[in-house]
């Protein structure tokens, strides 16, 4: 795939080929170490008239990715 994004017919001794090898390597190096947050941590940061834009706006996908509980406190509806 990367020979065709890149147009070429080999990556031998390409940056692109070590960066590949050091990623299936068994002690890959770690770029970013992901973290542990909480969902609703920045929900006082928000007014009241945002959160209901974005619940008005979005409810079909908050509801879909499990955020019209933290919203709403209950089911996700548009208007609430």
């Amino acid at each position: 795939m990367m020979k065709f994004i890149l147009n070429v017919d080999n990556l031998k001794n390409t940056r692109i080929q070590k960066f590949i090898d050091l990623s299936i390597s068994a002690n890959p190096v770690r770029v970013y170490k992901p973290r542990a947050g909480k969902v609703s941590g920045n929900m006082d940061k928000f007014t009241e008239d945002q959160l209901k834009y974005i619940l008005d706006y979005a409810p079909d996908m908050l509801a879909k990715f499990g955020y019209a509980d933290i919203m709403t406190g209950g089911s996700c509806s548009p208007g609430t």
